[in-house]
């Protein structure tokens, strides 16, 4: 099942084309190497990787998943790299976890777990998944409950407990708002009123986590333009203006200054070195 899904996305991609695929799924492809530095992932994160090799730096340690596995993240920040094959193609879909119910005692791993490989049963959800929302149009509550079963599926094998319990901070409820609608020009009153609280409250609450508004407002921008970059095919000044930047060159600093690489370089990944140089 995962060759079947890993074909089907490089038929795709051969042809010039982005595949369809539903919203809460990502997907990440090269063929040249890709090093990306301090990624963030606000919630508990699945990666499964269709070829290639996955290399994440966690606690000073580093970690490799082949293709075949499914990697499973709690919130936090990497380091990573994605590695193709020789003359091939690095793919793998990243799904973000839906909120678990409340855990009696909340926590946070550090580590990140996998299983090798990942369980047959996974690779056919994902498959079916993505094959119903080719050839239909689903309403948002579906997707939803595609992601619990694969979730579901990880917790009865006992594989992703750990990934569960977790608390939602008042960092995480700013990021949904922002991701919502990336393009508006947020202010610390703008979500404070959506969460019916004081701007001083707010402020309070995301100190005591560490963070600030502006800094998260900058982390989901950057975090949606590597997305969008990595999975579709626009225009980098218009994921500029999508993510609420208008300065194409002021966008590209940023996301240099905070992955390590220009957009532009990123871009380039997904193409033979040789096409690239004949450009």
């Amino acid at each position: 099942m995962r060759t079947a899904l890993a074909n089907w996305l490089h038929d795709t991609l051969d042809r010039g084309q982005q595949p369809t695929l539903p919203p809460p799924v990502a997907l990440f492809h090269c063929q040249q190497p890709q090093h990306i530095h301090n990624v963030p992932l606000h919630y508990p994160s699945l990666i499964f990787v269709l070829d290639g090799v996955k290399q994440l730096h966690l606690n000073g340690e580093l970690q490799e998943a082949q293709a075949g596995e499914v990697i499973m993240l709690p919130p936090g920040h990497i380091a990573l790299a994605n590695l193709p094959p020789a003359d091939g193609r690095y793919l793998a879909l990243t799904l973000a976890l839906p909120e678990p119910p409340p855990a009696a005692e909340p926590q946070v791993p550090q580590q990140a777990r996998w299983t090798h490989p990942a369980p047959a049963p996974i690779w056919l959800m994902l498959q079916q998944w993505i094959d119903g929302h080719h050839q239909h149009s689903l309403p948002e509550n579906w997707h939803a409950g595609r992601s619990r079963e694969i979730r579901d599926h990880l917790l009865d094998s006992g594989n992703a407990d750990h990934l569960t319990r977790y608390q939602t901070s008042a960092p995480q409820q700013v990021l949904s708002l922002i991701y919502g609608n990336l393009s508006k020009p947020w202010r610390l009153a703008d979500a404070a009123r959506q969460l019916c609280c004081s701007d001083s409250t707010l402020q309070r609450q995301l100190a005591r986590e560490g963070t600030s508004f502006s800094a998260l407002l900058e982390e989901a921008r950057m975090v949606s333009a590597l997305g969008m970059l990595q999975g579709s095919q626009q225009p980098i000044q218009l994921i500029a203006e999508n993510v609420g930047y208008q300065s194409a060159s002021r966008f590209a600093e940023r996301f240099r200054d905070r992955f390590g690489l220009l957009p532009s370089t990123l871009r380039d990944t997904h193409q033979r070195q040789d096409d690239v140089s004949k450009r």
